[in-house]
């Protein structure tokens, strides 16, 4: 009995295997055009066997709290790396998936090139920073290696999709959920102090700008945070000391300030940071700058937007409502999202737990079903 059993099961894992090569060959002929028009090749996701394991490094906490949240059924097969040794590479089989956290160790000098060189299995690298290696080396995003996809800055493609660092921020840090799902738990500024400047980069037009800000404001007290702190000595620019050094806690000292200083640290297509949003849920009102498309998110009544090369409208805006209590409780007043829930499903539906029904996490697990067409 327990060899007939045995022989079953045997026939059975045979016939699993042979039918699974078949379709994938099968599958591998057919292509298909997305929405944009581009021609795509649908494959056998390696992810969804079920011997498959799933490698993380570089941003784990981040790249992992986002990743579980988009394929929940893979938790139990993650393991850890903190560098691709020639030991790890081998582990690595064409069954078996890479996340990358661009922008924290994992031997970030590699380029898409080496993975394809040095990974058999498939590679997905999330890089929402702009000067970080991967993907760099490639001028048209229809060109990328087979076993790789990315989420980032990169705008779609047959293999990329566009995805904010802030979503994947967002994603992992359930304490500001409720600020932005429900508009009625708007954080509110205690307006205890004027405006604080949170940099450990000393962008040069960031210095600027803060500076601009306190001769502007002579009589107030401008706080840097930071290791930036302008590039003039002026009376009324003073230290903070903030409670925490922890970046994705500044939101809880930014309780105290009116306005926040969140200026990104390049002018991109495709890059926006966590900084907007811990200066919304620190209920200040952001002063912002980088790209346009920060008007497609949120509200653009609910901050204010610096334009580096026109800075005097933003500064006597700064300075209105400074000065203005009634003028300040109309933009506290106001709704941080553009468009509320339909805001939330294009940027931030990473999860269920997020929104029902979410609409970025379906588009990423689809994306992984495809390939550009060579």
């Amino acid at each position: 009995m327990l060899y007939r059993e045995a022989i079953n099961k045997t026939q059975y894992l045979n016939s699993y295997v042979t039918f699974h090569k078949e379709l994938t060959d099968a599958v591998s002929t057919l292509t298909f055009k997305d929405s944009g028009g581009m021609e795509l090749v649908p494959v056998m996701w390696p992810g969804d066997l079920s011997k498959s394991k799933v490698y993380v490094c570089g941003y784990e906490d981040q790249v992992l709290a986002m990743y579980q949240h988009i394929y929940p059924e893979h938790k139990h097969k993650i393991e850890r790396a903190r560098s691709f040794k020639d030991t790890m590479i081998n582990k690595i089989t064409n069954k078996d998936v890479l996340l990358v956290g661009n922008g924290s160790g994992c031997d970030r000098n590699y380029s898409s090139k080496w993975y394809e060189q040095n990974i058999k299995g498939t590679v997905i690298i999330f890089n929402g920073e702009r000067n970080y290696h991967a993907f760099q080396d490639l001028k048209d995003v229809n060109t990328i290696p087979r076993n790789q996809y990315h989420l980032g800055y990169k705008k779609d493609g047959c293999q990329t999709a566009r995805m904010y660092f802030m979503s994947y921020f967002f994603t992992g840090q359930k304490q500001l959920w409720n600020y932005f799902l429900q508009p009625q738990n708007k954080p509110k500024s205690s307006r205890q102090h004027f405006v604080v400047y949170t940099a450990g980069r000393c962008v040069s037009f960031r210095e600027e700008a803060f500076d601009a800000i306190a001769t502007a404001n002579p009589s107030s007290k401008a706080y840097f945070a930071g290791k930036c702190s302008g590039t003039q000595k002026l009376n009324n620019i003073i230290k903070y000391d903030a409670e925490s050094h922890d970046y994705k806690d500044n939101f809880i000292f930014y309780k105290k300030f009116k306005f926040c200083l969140v200026m990104e640290n390049t002018f991109l297509d495709g890059y926006i940071s966590e900084k907007i949003l811990l200066a919304f849920a620190g209920g200040c009102v952001p002063i912002y700058y980088g790209t346009m498309e920060i008007f497609d998110i949120f509200n653009p009544k609910s901050f204010i937007y610096y334009d580096i090369n026109n800075p005097e409208l933003a500064l006597q805006e700064i300075s209105r409502l400074h000065s203005n209590s009634s003028a300040y409780d109309e933009v506290m007043a106001e709704p941080i999202l553009l468009e509320g829930t339909k805001t939330i499903q294009k940027y931030f539906s990473l999860s269920d737990q997020i929104i029902e029904d979410a609409m970025l996490k379906k588009k990423i697990r689809n994306l992984m079903y495809t390939r550009c067409k060579r």
